[in-house]
Formats: structure tokens, C-alpha cells, sequence
């Protein structure tokens, strides 16, 4: 394993008891049967309704009907799509955890939650993504790198489905410290309301050209659709609703509820240097 097999597992598994392992899902692959897969095959496919979409340059939408109808054909039913995939992570209890392993580098991970976080609020922890860490903006990366040249790169993750976010950063040991401390100061608050305002506008410029260049793409053309047909409010047009009318009080109120709880460290070996 390299640092980003071994890291990444460990801190999975570290934040979260119900994870499974590379390890643990291997030997669970080792036990199941071909009955075990017909059975979910079943029960997924087979017992149930699935949505299908068909794009292309259709010209007889009957006889596309007819062929579809005779390979794909369900019966008519009502289908209740459960979109609460929610599984807030209210743990504050603070813990840190450190690895020695002789790669030729370190590595920092550190996950934060949002106290009293709310399911309405997920747009705002997208939103806080791109403010922060979109190509256009970057502040992550300018901190730790441009103005403090700490890190070799890093990684983030947002999951608004938990209401937390994740950084990986790839460091010496010795700078970890100096890092946590920068990762923070950056993390939980925007300098000036300027700030704030340069980097929405950026983002805002970003997402109109996405939305442009998407209506020459189909899939996404169809992915909205579907989003739309099950009630899912979270297409690109709706995020640049949502940030548009985003104010400063609003985005700093959320970050003050930023809370740093759990840290991990993968240290390096000798050759680290």
C-alpha cells in the first residue's frame, strides 16, 4: 500500500464506526455466493421499477416505444423515491490519532462538522466549497502553498449529506503544526467582507460558464431532467440561484459553527526530508 491506500482507509474507518475497510470488504466478497447476487439482483432489478431515460436523435419515438416495451418492459406502478440520504454527524468529541509508517512523505487529515447542522442548509456547505476551494478561488491552496509553500498538494471533501467537510494535506511532519494552524484560520472565517465578495463573484462567472457550455452536453441535459422528475433540488441552476442570493451575515454565521473534531496523522519515516 502507498500512503493514500493506508491513509485514506484508516481515516475512513476512523470517523466513521460503520465504515468498511479494504480489508474487511475483501473478506466479505470472499464469502458470498452466486445465490447471494441473484438474490440482490432480485430484489433490485427484477422486484422493482427503475427509471430510464433515452436520448439521441429519435425519429419514430413509437417504434422506440415498441423496442423498449419488449426488452424493457415494467409493469405501471407508482414509485416513491426516498431522497433523505441524511446522516448528520453530530459527534464534537475531539480526538487525534498518529501513524508512523516509512513513507517519503506525511500526511494531515482533519474533519470538521457544523454544529446544529440542518438538512435545509446543505447548499451552503456546497456553496462554502466553492468559496473556498474552487479552481477560481483556491483560498486552501494560496494560504498553505502560494504565501506559505507548507505543502507538496492536497485534497478536500464535502459532504453535505453529513454536514461535514474533510482536508487531506501532503506535508513534512515538522510543518504540520504551522499547517493545522493556517488550515484553521483559513477554514472558519474570510478575512473581509471583500473577500467574501470577490470569491462569490468568481464563482458566480465559473458556474454561468459551466451553465453555457452545458447546453451543448445531453447528459447533463438529462441528468437535470431526471433531478427534476424526482424532485431533487440541487442542479447547477439551482446552486447559482442559491449563491447569488448568498450574503456575507449568512456565511459567516454558518462558519462559526465550524468545529475541527478529529485529526489524523500518517508520519512519515527517516526518509522524510
Amino acid at each position: 500500500k502507498d500512503i493514500n491506500d493506508f491513509a485514506y482507509d484508516a481515516y475512513d474507518k476512523f470517523i466513521d464506526d460503520e465504515y468498511i475497510s479494504h480489508d474487511e470488504y475483501v473478506e466479505i466478497m470472499k464469502k458470498v455466493t452466486p445465490g447471494d447476487l441473484y438474490e440482490q439482483y432480485k430484489k433490485i432489478i427484477l422486484d422493482n421499477n427503475y427509471v430510464s431515460i433515452i436520448s439521441g436523435a429519435i425519429t419514430d419515438e413509437e417504434a422506440i416505444r415498441e423496442v423498449y416495451n419488449k426488452y424493457f418492459k415494467q409493469e405501471k406502478k407508482k414509485i416513491e423515491f426516498d431522497l433523505n440520504h441524511f446522516r448528520i454527524d453530530k459527534n464534537d468529541k475531539y480526538e487525534e490519532r498518529v501513524y508512523e509508517k516509512n513513507y517519503n512523505q506525511s500526511m494531515l487529515c482533519m474533519h470538521y462538522i457544523f454544529k446544529d447542522y440542518k438538512e435545509e442548509e446543505f447548499m451552503k456547505l456546497k456553496i462554502l466549497g466553492w468559496l473556498l476551494d474552487s479552481k477560481e478561488n483556491n483560498l486552501i491552496y494560496h494560504k498553505l502553498r502560494g504565501e506559505n509553500n507548507l505543502i507538496y498538494t492536497y485534497n478536500t471533501s464535502w459532504n453535505d449529506k453529513k454536514g461535514t467537510f474533510d482536508v487531506f494535506v501532503y506535508a513534512n511532519y515538522e510543518d504540520i503544526p504551522k499547517i493545522k494552524e493556517l488550515l484553521n484560520e483559513v477554514l472558519t472565517s474570510f478575512n473581509t467582507e471583500e473577500v467574501f465578495n470577490n470569491n462569490k463573484n468568481n464563482s458566480i462567472k465559473a458556474i454561468k460558464y459551466d451553465l453555457l457550455s452545458n447546453e451543448d452536453n445531453p447528459f447533463t441535459f438529462v441528468n437535470d431532467e431526471y433531478d427534476k422528475m424526482i424532485g431533487y433540488s440541487g442542479t447547477l441552476s439551482d446552486k447559482l440561484d442559491v449563491l447569488v442570493d448568498m450574503s456575507y451575515s449568512t456565511m459567516m454565521e454558518f462558519l462559526s459553527r465550524a468545529i475541527n473534531t478529529k485529526v489524523m496523522i500518517v508520519k512519515a519515516g527517516d526518509n522524510n526530508e
